[in-house]
């Protein structure tokens, strides 16, 4: 997960500059999660909760992939 961190201390991978600021700064609060599915189906399925719920509580999911 270095690639959310910014240059020099990340990984290059991601063009979001402004992501890579943000994780750095709230580095303490930043949860990584991942999850692994079998079908591509199940992650779709998956992420849509995952909108659902933080049009609730935006901070639940604030990087969507």
């Amino acid at each position: 997960m270095s690639s959310l961190l910014p240059q020099p201390i990340g990984a290059s991978g991601r063009d979001n500059e402004d992501k890579r600021r943000y994780v750095a700064a709230h580095l303490a609060e930043v949860e990584y999660r991942t999850v692994a599915f079998a079908i591509n189906s199940e992650a779709i399925a998956c992420e849509s909760e995952l909108r659902k719920q933080a049009s609730l509580n935006p901070r639940l999911y604030r990087f969507p992939t």
